[in-house]
């Protein structure tokens, strides 16, 4: 299991286990949608809520860069383990979605609605 300390956020660290900390492990809270999301601090005293997955992204593999975001490779918003979680363009992210929860007869990439 590898730790690092999330950036901007002193005494505040993230797992590639998808599990966000500080003395203690932070209990994150539900979105209604699955996602995870927790509340940090800065180093000025500044409470920002966000996301687990992005927070785990974001620690390992350097800042989700504008125009894009993370997916969740088994559309399991709860499974913010680095090995699960990869940085896409919305678009991307949007066809990867529909692939999956589509039923079996429209799974071809050139049904796509959008």
């Amino acid at each position: 299991m590898a730790i690092k300390e999330i950036e901007g956020f002193p005494g505040y660290y993230a797992s590639d286990n998808g599990n966000v900390f500080s003395i203690r492990m932070l209990t994150p809270y539900d979105n209604m949608n699955g996602y995870k999301k927790v509340r940090l601090v800065d180093k000025y005293g500044n409470r920002k809520a966000d996301y687990v997955h992005r927070i785990v992204l974001n620690t390992f593999k350097g800042n989700i860069p504008k125009g894009k975001e993370g997916h969740h490779k088994d559309a399991n918003p709860g499974n913010n383990k680095l090995n699960n979680l990869e940085i896409v363009t919305q678009m991307q992210n949007l066809e990867k979605r529909y692939l999956k929860y589509e039923p079996k007869g429209k799974k071809k990439k050139e049904d796509l609605p959008f």
